[in-house]
């Protein structure tokens, strides 16, 4: 019994001295105090300033067909020739003024010492070889982030960067 009671307590004291908590202090109604480098943010881009957005479509489509039988093949069948063409022409064209409101996944670059989030982050549209790339990046005050999104207009030396492109030879 003696025994026992030895291996028992030589297994349970080290582990008394050297218990910690899995317990964490963590603000539970703040969904930014637990951000690390590399969590994804959303911004959402209220911008004040008014967009204009023209598109142009055209598209012509031509065909023709045309029809001489081999009298040698065909001798038996009536002679008979035909031509058909085809010419279709179609147009679109859209204008339309606008506040931009978008929504951009950034991740988090960097914390600073006092706390703020540096964050940046690119999405890239291409339609028909032409590639447009919108890039977002600043600062913010995790008291800012309301789950898992913060507004544009709270954000430190926020910098709204938007570039056009034409892509290569398109085959």
């Amino acid at each position: 019994m003696k025994k026992a009671f030895a291996i028992c307590a030589l297994i349970l004291i080290p582990l008394i001295i050297y218990s910690k908590t899995i317990w964490v202090e963590k603000n539970l109604y703040s969904s930014g105090d637990n951000l690390n480098v590399g969590d994804i943010i959303t911004v959402i881009i209220n911008d004040v300033s008014q967009l204009q957005f023209d598109v142009a479509a055209k598209q012509s489509i031509t065909g023709s067909v045309e029809s001489n039988p081999d009298i040698n093949i065909t001798g038996f069948l009536p002679k008979v020739g035909g031509n058909k063409s085809i010419k279709n022409s179609d147009g679109l064209n859209y204008s339309e003024k606008r506040k931009m409101n978008i929504s951009l996944g950034v991740r988090v670059q960097n914390i600073d010492p006092t706390g703020k989030l540096i964050v940046a982050g690119s999405r890239v549209y291409s339609f028909n070889g032409a590639s447009n790339t919108v890039t977002v990046n600043g600062a913010v005050d995790v008291t800012k982030i309301k789950s898992g999104s913060v507004d544009s207009t709270d954000m430190a030396d926020f910098r709204l960067m938007i570039s056009g492109a034409t892509e290569g030879i398109r085959i």
